[in-house]
């Protein structure tokens, strides 16, 4: 089995393992659905190990979502630009 290439763009990944589509939409990116925004995203970026074991990685996920909910609130997209 063929491993994927971290320099793959997701459209690549999805063209080379058609199956990895259902599992991105399945797990809360149904955006992937759509081919032209795959064509528009780049490359998955890794945070590392070393970030990951120097971080709370619970309260980044927490600030993370609050922060996502209250730009959602205020009017989406639009407020980040």
């Amino acid at each position: 089995m063929k491993q994927i290439q971290l320099t793959m763009t997701i459209a690549e990944i999805i063209k080379e393992y058609p199956e990895t589509r259902e599992v991105f939409v399945n797990n809360g990116f149904a955006m992937f659905n759509d081919d032209e925004i795959i064509q528009e995203l780049g490359i998955l970026k890794w945070l590392g190990w070393d970030f990951i074991k120097n971080n709370d990685m619970k309260y980044l996920v927490e600030t993370m979502n609050e922060t996502f909910m209250k730009v959602y609130r205020a009017g989406g997209k639009g407020v980040c630009n």
